[in-house]
C-alpha cells in the first residue's frame, strides 16, 4: 500500500535508526546549543544587525569551548 520496502521494514523493527533521525558523529554541537545561536542570530537580527558568519562562529567557539571540545575551523 506505502510501497515501503521490507528491507527498511526488517530494520525498524529491529531498532536501526533512520537515516533522517541519525545524528551524525561529526556533530560538534547539541541541539540546546544550536538552538541557542539560533535565538543569538533572531536576537541580532530583531535589532536590526546583520549576523555575521565570524559573530556566529565566535559564539559557537565559546560555547564549544566550555566543554573542551574541538573549535569550529575558519576554514
Amino acid at each position: 500500500m506505502y510501497n515501503v520496502p521490507e528491507s527498511t521494514l526488517r530494520s525498524r523493527l529491529a531498532g536501526v535508526t533512520s537515516r533522517r533521525d541519525y545524528q551524525p558523529k561529526l556533530k560538534k554541537l547539541t541541539e540546546p546549543k544550536e538552538e541557542v545561536i539560533i535565538r543569538y542570530v533572531l536576537d541580532l537580527d530583531s535589532r536590526e544587525f546583520p549576523p555575521t558568519i565570524n559573530a556566529i562562529r565566535l559564539i559557537a567557539n565559546k560555547l564549544l569551548a566550555k566543554r573542551g571540545a574541538k573549535l569550529v575551523s575558519t576554514r
